[in-house]
């Protein structure tokens, strides 16, 4: 009995300790994984509302989607073709077409080489392919090689769509010498060729074709469809940085700004750690008095509610708010940016509370029109309406605790809240809805005025004939 007692101990230490082995690789695993983390699957909460806003319609970037069916045709080859042209550029005066692509083999190799032996982090443990694993919040099931090979293809295609759209678009309306139509190889009476098979002008399978062109911006900005930042910069620092044409490398791709030609700047603080359900419709502030005054700062997150002079020295109250233009792809855009703080931790939710604020100004059509006509709006879909529904289901299913504008929407609320502002508000939208209840308050005023001026007549004529 003994001996048996004693196998069962003995058993059940091992499963024991089997078991606290399985936590200690669960703990080391989300160590591993949650502390570098970056780039995140949009929850499934976030998903259902509008899972067309995060998933890849044309080209996979990363390895998230990397297996997707439908992903897998034709644009992969395109993605190769446009890391081969981004080599191809670091060759330019080679005239030997051999030489050339040898050289350029030689590139890739080197600096795919140098992806998998550089170390990132301080200590000098950790290599770049290694620390990419570690943005993404998957476990991936990659190796070194697949990984270092998809990071290679997919940030040298993105800074090859980069240079080019910055030279198709930028350097052309400067009359930019250095134009991507120049001659790239040197060769001798104006060739304009990228390498073996590759000529210029040619055709494109992205920047001739205004439609692809679009999706593939799109795909571009999705949360799920991305890869880490100091790939591309180690990517840029190795061909981009070393092109002899290269002049400058900004300028790329304005339609991802939310405004007219600026790009949104977020040097800002937050305001208030309180979490706040307010209604501040619009429509509502506007027949109360309040003005949405359109500025011109670059920044998207710079509103203000405060009071100014206006005609005669009177002080009126204005919610200070820059312009957005609304386009196809800004709710895809917002969507991804609002899961992006939603999925990362301590990261202020400045889209998130300027997407609550929206949906507080918009419940309704109105709201819209009030918003357009002072020019904070500016809608290219197809009704107000679109806008009104954009707005309203951004935050759905989306948890707030920080909300940036809290202190000016709390004044604001506490304005409206007010009795007067309250008579003035109905009395304001009772008229201004339909004019016939402003025409029968004018006639009963009318009326009521010459009954009292007919009255004191009737008076006068009697007190004239005692």
């Amino acid at each position: 009995m003994s001996q048996g007692g004693n196998d069962d101990k003995q058993a059940s230490e091992i499963r024991t300790k089997t078991i606290g082995e399985k936590f200690n690789d669960g703990t080391e695993k989300i160590k591993s994984m949650y502390s570098f983390a970056r780039i995140y699957k949009v929850p499934e909460d976030l998903r259902k509302l509008n899972e067309c806003a995060y998933v890849p319609r044309l080209i996979a970037i990363g390895p998230l989607h990397r297996k997707d069916e439908h992903l897998q045709k034709s644009m992969q080859d395109v993605k190769m073709d446009y890391a081969n042209r981004l080599f191809l550029r670091l060759t330019e005066g080679i005239a030997d077409s051999k030489v050339r692509d040898e050289k350029k083999d030689e590139l890739i190799q080197e600096c795919g080489e140098k992806m998998k032996a550089e170390k990132y982090d301080a200590q000098g443990e950790v290599t770049l392919v290694d620390m990419a694993k570690k943005y993404y919040a998957e476990e991936l099931d990659l190796s070194d090689d697949e990984m270092m090979e998809m990071m290679l293809v997919d940030g040298c295609f993105i800074l090859e769509l980069l240079y080019v759209y910055y030279h198709t678009n930028y350097c052309q309306v400067h009359k930019d010498s250095s134009s991507i139509l120049q001659p790239i190889n040197g060769g001798k009476g104006g060739s304009k060729s990228l390498g073996r098979g590759y000529e210029q002008p040619r055709a494109d399978p992205i920047c001739d074709s205004i439609l692809t062109a679009n999706i593939v911006r799109h795909d571009l900005m999705l949360l799920e469809n991305q890869i880490p930042f100091f790939v591309l910069e180690h990517l840029f620092q190795h061909t981009v940085a070393k092109i002899p044409t290269v002049d400058q490398t900004t300028r790329c791709c304005p339609e991802l700004s939310l405004e007219e030609g600026q790009e949104t700047e977020l040097g800002i603080q937050l305001d208030s750690t309180m979490h706040c359900e307010l209604t501040l419709s619009a429509s509502d502030l506007h027949y109360a008095g309040v003005k949405f005054v359109r500025t011109n700062t670059k920044k998207l997150f710079d509103v203000k509610f405060k009071s100014r002079t206006s005609v005669c020295w009177c002080r009126t109250l204005a919610f200070q708010i820059p312009n957005i233009y609304i386009r196809k792809t800004t709710e895809s855009f917002l969507r991804n940016v609002i899961a992006l703080e939603q999925c990362s931790p301590r990261v202020p939710r400045y889209f998130t509370s300027y997407a609550k604020l929206m949906d507080m100004f918009i419940n309704s059509e109105e709201d819209v029109r009030v918003l357009k006509n002072d020019e904070v709006i500016h809608n290219y879909l197809s009704t107000d309406k679109d806008v009104c529904d954009l707005f309203n289901k951004l935050c759905k299913e989306v948890v707030l605790e920080d909300f940036h504008f809290y202190k000016d929407c709390q004044v604001a609320s506490k304005f409206n809240m007010r009795w007067r502002t309250r008579a003035v508000r109905y009395v304001t939208r009772l008229f201004v809805a339909s004019p016939w209840p402003a025409l029968a308050f004018f006639l009963g005023i009318a009326t009521f005025s010459i009954a009292v001026y007919q009255f004191g007549s009737l008076i006068n004529r009697a007190r004239y004939r005692r």
